[in-house]
């Protein structure tokens, strides 16, 4: 990252296990969201997460559809164990990357993202980068404050 000249701004919530203890990495910058704005400031929370999940399981219904239409035409196979709905690790691992995958072409993500007021619509990564560091903290801040008066 810093010899491409790119920064990172990596927001957290105040959860016990993002204790930061005094690591200092270049060209990342670490802010933690104020009590109780986490759940309308998260981008996870504002539908990446329900997306995600509703897609895994749209693959896991087609799945079990597909390996029920086996059984009916070879009666002697058997198809799966006990279960239908049971899936490998690496099975998993593949729906998973094709979801996100999939997520980020119909920019799901970045709309969540837009949604919790982190990124606007109308500014692109070109003109993101060009923003000084001042300027992006008291969007930060404005948000947060925003989002108190709201709460």
């Amino acid at each position: 990252m810093r010899a491409a000249g790119r920064y990172i701004l990596l927001i957290l919530d105040n959860a016990s296990s993002h204790k930061q203890n005094g690591v200092v990495c270049s060209n990342v910058r670490v802010e933690f969201l104020l009590p109780n704005t986490t759940a309308f400031l998260q981008p996870m929370d504002a539908g990446i997460i329900a997306s995600f999940k509703r897609c895994f399981r749209w693959k896991q219904l087609l799945s079990v559809y597909e390996k029920v239409k086996n059984v009916d035409r070879e009666p002697l196979v058997k198809p799966f164990g006990k279960n239908p709905y049971d899936i490998d690790q690496l099975q998993a691992m593949e729906w998973s990357r094709e979801i996100w995958d999939a997520m980020q072409k119909q920019r799901t993500i970045k709309n969540c993202f837009v949604h919790t007021g982190i990124c606007f619509r109308g500014v692109n990564e070109e003109s993101s980068g060009n923003r000084d560091e001042s300027s992006v903290e008291d969007v930060i801040n404005t948000s947060l404050v925003d989002c108190q008066i709201t709460c």
